[in-house]
């Protein structure tokens, strides 16, 4: 069958450009198609917001892996902050997409409002969802079918089967085509990610999945007591199983390096290390908490060197005054010269 791209947005410089696709896809290159550029020097090109940081957790419980320890007591962003770091942030018109942050679907209410605000400004909102209360309505019509309307992709983190998988199924039958599910990967899920995938080529309610995007775990969060992956055996098995029954997986970019050292012997490997994009905090993305604060990954916020982040509301000039900001720029180039390798965790 022939797939039909429609091309959303580029941008054409010298020693910097892509093309970016309404399915997704996203192909970015430098002087050459060959060479790979260091980062955007006009701006991001994905940023993760976060709206809100009340979260009940999926059973009324906060989970023990949340690295922002995040509880039913909590803040939200509001529309006008949301609306000037996006007029901001698309200055030079150079931004794709944006990741929402939010715990429950329900917790800030301007939120189908800011999906809105994206679409107009030719931005694409995506956003995670822990599976509960979608049926609920907003402006008479149902959370699920605002996201369906409105966001590029949904990934609905797995907390339980039947909690995700009918999300899954929701999203789908609601003819969305790029849902994905979220699973954490550590040394304590390994079996259950293998599970998953297993679960993937058998339960009917995940036919039309796009795909499972394994999370490496960060040693970060007050409740956090769980271990990181260390255990690379299970690990290429896990990619192993995937690859072999053709099951579509992916990873977070923290994950990038990991997964290639564990398929630098496969004869696809050029592929895969195409595909694979390590960390791109300040080089092709930004974050930005509740406040409207700037850090270079969600991760970082309080890390050494970065206990406080950037003004983004207040900025004149947000090229200067936050993407070219001097410790914005010692930590990009620290990255680059790590070969983006996390540079605030051992991971």
């Amino acid at each position: 069958m022939e797939i039909i791209m429609k091309l959303v947005k580029q941008t054409r410089m010298p020693g910097y450009n892509y093309d970016f696709y309404d399915n997704g896809m996203f192909l970015r290159w430098g002087y050459t198609k060959d060479h790979d550029p260091d980062f955007s020097p006009i701006g991001p090109e994905i940023a993760d917001i976060e709206v809100s940081t009340i979260c009940n957790g999926p059973n009324g419980t906060p989970c023990q892996w949340c690295y922002k320890s995040n509880t039913g007591q909590g803040e939200n962003m509001s529309l006008e902050t949301f609306n000037i770091i996006l007029s901001k942030l698309n200055e030079t018109k150079n931004l794709t997409q944006i990741a929402f942050g939010i715990g429950d679907i329900d917790a800030n209410r301007d939120l189908i409002a800011m999906f809105r605000s994206c679409r107009s400004n030719s931005v694409v909102p995506n956003i995670t969802v822990n599976g509960v209360r979608l049926d609920n309505l907003f402006e008479e019509k149902s959370y699920a079918q605002h996201i369906a309307e409105l966001c590029g992709a949904v990934a609905i983190s797995h907390y339980g089967d039947d909690l995700c998988f009918n999300a899954v199924k929701k999203f789908t039958d609601l003819g969305m085509s790029r849902v994905n599910i979220h699973k954490i990967l550590s040394d304590d899920t390994i079996d259950d990610c293998m599970d998953l995938v297993m679960k993937r080529m058998s339960d009917p309610r995940l036919e039309r999945l796009n795909a499972i995007v394994f999370l490496l775990l960060k040693p970060k969060g007050s409740r956090n007591t769980m271990k990181q992956l260390t255990d690379m055996l299970k690990y290429k098995k896990l990619i192993k199983l995937a690859i072999h029954n053709d099951i579509k997986i992916g990873f977070d970019s923290c994950g990038a390096n990991k997964f290639l050292e564990a398929v630098k012997d496969s004869p696809q490997y050029s592929m895969y290390s195409m595909l694979a994009e390590p960390c791109e905090s300040a080089c092709f993305s930004i974050y930005i908490n509740v406040r409207g604060e700037m850090y270079p990954c969600s991760f970082g916020e309080g890390a050494e060197g970065w206990e406080t982040g950037i003004d983004v509301v207040n900025c004149g000039d947000f090229l200067k005054e936050v993407w070219y900001n001097p410790r914005v720029e010692e930590w990009r180039n620290k990255n680059i010269a790590n070969c983006r390798n996390c540079i605030f965790y051992e991971i």
